[in-house]
């Protein structure tokens, strides 16, 4: 959470967390590359550090993939675990 100062300061006029997200044109054409590699059947990965917008970017593709209707979008609802002893 930024404070009211360092708001001022650096003209911002809303909280990070209000934003929305922002998708430039080189987004636009990197979601567009993954959903015709993913219709050619290509296996992707999408990688990066932390915080860099993978996981909205996920949502996205599956979103537009979806309503395409040129392919079915499952959901895995399994998890892995590494058992410790």
């Amino acid at each position: 959470m930024l404070c009211r100062q360092v708001m001022k300061h650096f003209h911002i006029e809303k909280p990070w967390n209000q934003t929305g997200y922002c998708e430039t044109e080189r987004l636009v054409q990197f979601r567009e590359d993954v959903i015709s590699a993913i219709i050619h059947g290509h296996l992707i990965a999408i990688l990066g550090p932390v915080g860099v917008g993978k996981t909205m970017m996920v949502s996205r593709l599956q979103d537009q993939i979806r309503a395409e209707r040129k392919i079915i979008v499952a959901r895995s609802f399994s998890t892995c675990r590494e058992s410790r002893k």
